[in-house]
């Protein structure tokens, strides 16, 4: 069993994919009682472009990247203030997602990581699955959200 602090820190890493139900999961556990600050972490897990690739390219599709996060980010703290859950926006995060993800939780100190259980299948074949990466890297205990 896990106790929480007066004052909990929730790590809630988002995907393009699968937010909606790790927002749910979130808002499930404040309204049990947990005193929480929200800090939310959109990423993609994904490997670098290749050198192949024009500067030209690559800026057009993080550009793309950085406007799909920014709604899915907005999105998501809306429906959590909309809660009256606190939140603040750790950053948006473009490569080896379960490395950025250790990154942050060794800097927040989070008690606990909220992230969707499916990964998209075509990031999954790419990739690997990024849950059972997170939970091998990280310390804090971690809530997969699933349907």
């Amino acid at each position: 069993m896990i106790t929480f602090q007066k004052q909990t820190k929730v790590l809630l890493v988002v995907t393009e994919v699968g937010w909606k139900r790790a927002v749910e999961q979130v808002i499930k556990l404040v309204k049990s009682g947990l005193d929480a600050t929200v800090y939310v972490l959109y990423v993609v897990d994904m490997e670098p472009l290749p050198a192949i690739v024009s500067e030209e390219e690559e800026k057009k599709f993080y550009e793309s990247m950085r406007e799909k996060g920014n709604t899915i980010l907005q999105n998501v703290i809306k429906e959590l203030t909309n809660e009256g859950i606190t939140t603040e926006i750790v950053g948006m995060y473009f490569g080896i997602a379960e490395e950025e993800i250790a990154r942050v939780e060794k800097e927040l100190k989070p008690s606990i990581i909220v992230l969707e259980g499916e990964d998209h299948h075509f990031m999954k074949f790419m990739r690997g699955n990024l849950v059972k990466k997170v939970i091998e890297v990280t310390e804090a205990p971690v809530l997969i959200a699933k349907e």
